[in-house]
């Protein structure tokens, strides 16, 4: 179940984050941190679906680099 859902998760964090830094005139460094902040994301996703880590697990690590660093939030949708 979880190898059908990452590549479409990925797909929308990265075009969330295309979306986003395409969406209005902005930095061109502020465009470039959003679309690797989406990148790492995913990996981040793939990489702890692969160990076996449970959904609730990963929102619950997002969570805890979203409250120790400088990411306000994540979203992530399937």
């Amino acid at each position: 179940m979880h190898r059908l859902r990452f590549p479409l998760a990925a797909a929308l964090l990265i075009a969330l984050a295309l979306s986003v830094a395409c969406a209005a005139p902005a930095d061109a460094a502020v465009n470039d941190h959003l679309v690797a902040e989406a990148t790492l994301a995913a990996h981040y996703i793939a990489a702890a679906l692969a160990a076996g880590l449970t959904p609730a697990e990963i929102n619950a690590s997002l969570r805890e680099i979203a409250d120790s660093t400088v990411i306000s939030e994540f979203w992530v949708s399937d």
